[in-house]
């Protein structure tokens, strides 16, 4: 029978991270007489590095008390922004970040009388996005005197309020 000892093993990757979630750390070991350090097989080992982090603390935030808070308060604010006019909200992948620290920052397409807008958090600002069929208007003719990021059919908001009155002039106003 084969063992290996301690000894035979060498670390090809070593991470720790100190954040609000605590110390996280990941070491990758490896014991083998043919395994060769190329500088793909070391790209390979720092992708899994970064992606063994990313799940450990996407899986310890997931958890906290906080974040489910945080859940139902993103998908309350969009629910807001609509009132009676959301007939359907469809969660969709964060279009923003994967990164764990978006997670409770869910995307939806929400489904109106006039057609889909899409909405979602980014880091501080709303985007509001739209297609054809709900409003034919481009952003820079619906909100000429806003001082917002927009272009074809979209626009940011930075605010819960400014969301809501992007929604409902999008729902109910067209501009050549």
């Amino acid at each position: 029978m084969f063992m290996i000892k301690p000894e035979d093993y060498k670390t090809y990757s070593k991470y720790e991270s100190s954040s609000f979630l605590g110390i996280v750390g990941v070491e990758i070991k490896i014991a083998s007489h043919q395994f060769q350090a190329s500088e793909e097989n070391k790209r390979l080992i720092t992708q899994l590095t970064d992606q063994l982090i990313e799940m450990v603390q996407s899986r310890i935030y997931k958890r906290l008390p906080e974040t489910a808070t945080k859940l139902e308060e993103n998908e309350k604010a969009i629910r807001s922004f609509f009132g009676e006019r959301a007939i359907y909200l469809e969660e969709i992948p964060n279009e923003y970040s994967t990164n764990f620290y978006y997670f409770d920052r869910k995307w939806f397409r929400v489904w109106t009388d006039k057609g889909p807008i899409k909405v979602g958090m980014r880091k501080k600002v709303w985007s509001i996005e739209w297609e054809k069929r709900t409003n034919p208007s481009l952003a820079k003719n619906l909100f000429e005197n806003e001082e917002a990021s927009k272009d074809d059919r979209w626009i940011h908001a930075w605010s819960n309020a400014k969301a809501a009155e992007y929604i409902n002039t999008i729902l109910n106003r067209v501009v050549a």
